[in-house]
């Protein structure tokens, strides 16, 4: 059987941007690698390690955009839920 806790909107809300902060620093901080990596490449087009580099943070911003949409998601169910409660 769920428990029933309350959730301030307050802390929904802070919860959702510092959610948001820190994602959005992670996501700089990985395009800043690959930026460098790409620009201290050779002249030649992009190979071996900065191609599995470059997947692998699209991946990451693919997984981690995922993420952040659903629990906003959540998020706005527990906050439509909060001002509108179920009637029985």
């Amino acid at each position: 059987m769920p428990v029933s806790t309350e959730i301030s909107l307050e802390q929904l809300i802070e919860s959702l941007i510092g959610f948001n902060k820190s994602t959005l620093k992670t996501l700089i901080a990985l395009m800043e690698k690959l930026e460098s990596d790409l620009v201290t490449l050779d002249s030649g087009s992009l190979q071996g390690e900065a191609e599995e580099l470059l997947r692998t943070i699209l991946d990451g911003i693919t997984k981690t955009m995922e993420s952040v949409l659903a629990i906003q998601q959540e998020l706005q169910t527990r906050i439509i839920e909060s001002f509108f409660p179920a009637q029985d």
